[in-house]
């Protein structure tokens, strides 16, 4: 008997481990990694969102948050090896080849054929009159910094691969833990524009709404990124045969709280980029709400001018009270050279094509191209348009994982906005879409996406983009007096 049972969960778990990918079938996944999956990935987006706020990955915090995010993407790693990836191969595929890229670049070569690399003699020359004369050197420029930058990504690749395999329900329970905490790093941020509270980072912009932050506008990218998450949420849901929209009241008059609070915050940490993409999240938000209403009753009609309501009275009241929306007319001196900080790494790309400079070493590769006209006392980290940074750092490689990537996006938009899919399931995903497509925008003018929040942030509305996988159901177990007896055809015949 005892053999009986072991083959035939082995034969269960066979079907559910060869579930082809390239079927429209959703693959099964046992009921029982949902509580896990939502409790680890729950506990991973809490860390990254209130521990990951500063772009330097050797911080503590940014460390803390790597670390947290270790067992969620052990049990992930252990699902997928089952086949419970299904559609989220192509795009997990995706994400292993930009690793790999970063992983070839830390194998070490000889001298002799490492300054034949493009860029590279230069940089020999350099050590050679500093008196050290390697014998072995990794691809990257500063190997260091590509091991921190392929850590930094933990979080990331975890929650993309844990939101992935979870089903529709849990996944709205983390959507509403995200919008907490967004509410919670709302009330900081304001408190510190008004000068009630200071900045978690010593390193920060001072005066203005950071939050769990280090950098205003990042801040920004969290406030605006959750409006059209908390659109997702208020939308009704259809049930029934009628396909008519239940309204859930409770949760329109979270969602339109919620997004008032990041539309206060947004406005007062004063950022320009911030402002302007608030628009389109709030236009964003609208379509969201207005799809996922499609049937309901009359209160879905005036939930969208509640949004635009609650967008001008978040503004009318900074314009007038001491958060000062744009009245000290301040900018940070980094504000004004972004454009010449984009020129140079291009100038510098050109200089380490086609393979890169190595993930992670934008500051050597920088700051051997940077012309005198235009040094300034303040320190460049990063080029303030992460597409240009990313073609200094991985060269084609990377660009052609980024093509890959877009070209996912496009698809798994489009079939988030069909009319052929199920509204009810569909709209974190289509809320998941509008936020990819922002960060991206935002990436032209700043590097939102190189701290530990907003990467995390980023993987959940990409994993929100992948339908979720069915369930198995869940098998009652029997009493311990029928697991006691044998089976019928085994057992004795009474006496008479």
């Amino acid at each position: 008997m005892t053999a009986g049972l072991c083959a035939a969960g082995a034969n269960s778990y066979t079907d559910w481990a060869l579930a082809s990918p390239l079927t429209t079938r959703a693959p099964v996944l046992p009921n029982w990694s949902q509580g896990p999956l939502l409790g680890l990935a729950g506990a991973t987006l809490a860390v990254a969102l209130l521990a990951g706020g500063s772009s330097q990955p050797a911080m503590i915090s940014t460390a803390t948050a790597e670390l947290f995010s270790l067992p969620l993407l052990g049990f992930a790693l252990w699902l997928a090896t089952g086949g419970g990836l299904g559609r989220a191969r192509w795009p997990a595929a995706i994400l292993a080849a930009g690793v790999a890229i970063g992983a070839a670049q830390l194998v070490t070569l000889p001298v002799a054929v490492w300054r034949i690399l493009p860029g590279r003699a230069a940089a020999l020359a350099d050590m050679v009159a500093a008196g050290s004369a390697p014998r072995f050197l990794a691809v990257s420029l500063d190997p260091g910094a590509t091991a921190r930058a392929l850590a930094a990504l933990s979080p990331a690749i975890a929650i993309f691969l844990g939101v992935a395999v979870l089903g529709g329900a849990a996944r709205r329970r983390l959507i509403w833990l995200v919008l907490a905490l967004g509410v919670l790093s709302a009330f900081i941020g304001i408190a510190q524009a008004t000068g009630r509270m200071s900045s978690f980072y010593a390193v920060t912009n001072p005066g203005f709404a950071v939050g769990f932050f280090a950098n205003r506008n990042h801040f920004a990218a969290l406030m605006y990124a959750l409006l059209p998450m908390a659109a997702a949420m208020a939308a009704p849901v259809r049930s029934g045969e009628d396909g008519q929209g239940r309204w859930r009241t409770g949760a329109l008059i979270a969602a339109a709280a919620m997004a008032g609070v990041y539309l206060l915050a947004l406005a007062a940490c004063r950022s320009r980029a911030g402002m302007a993409l608030g628009v389109v999240a709030l236009i964003g938000a609208w379509a969201v709400f207005r799809v996922g209403r499609g049937g309901g009753r009359r209160t879905g009609g005036w939930a969208p001018g509640l949004i635009i309501v609650a967008a001008i009275v978040a503004f009318s009241l900074l314009q007038f009270t001491r958060v000062g929306l744009l009245a000290s007319g301040r900018s940070l001196p980094l504000d004004e050279g972004r454009g010449a900080f984009t020129m140079t790494t291009l100038h510098a790309s050109a200089h380490y094509a086609p393979l890169g400079a190595g993930l992670g070493a934008f500051v050597p590769a920088y700051e051997a191209s940077e012309p005198v006209s235009t040094l300034t006392s303040e320190y460049i980290n990063h080029a303030h348009d992460d597409w240009a940074e990313l073609w200094l750092d991985g060269g084609v490689p990377m660009a052609a994982v980024v093509a890959a990537f877009l070209a996912w996006l496009v698809m798994a938009a489009r079939r988030a906005w069909s009319r052929a899919t199920d509204v009810a399931s569909a709209l974190p995903g289509r809320a998941g879409s509008i936020v990819v497509g922002l960060l991206l925008v935002h990436s032209t003018v700043d590097y939102p996406l190189r701290t530990a929040a907003m990467s995390a942030l980023f993987a959940l509305a990409c994993a929100l983009m992948v339908p979720p996988p069915d369930l198995a159901p869940a098998t009652r177990r029997r009493s311990r007096n029928a697991q006691s007896r044998p089976p019928e055809h085994l057992r004795r015949p009474a006496r008479v």
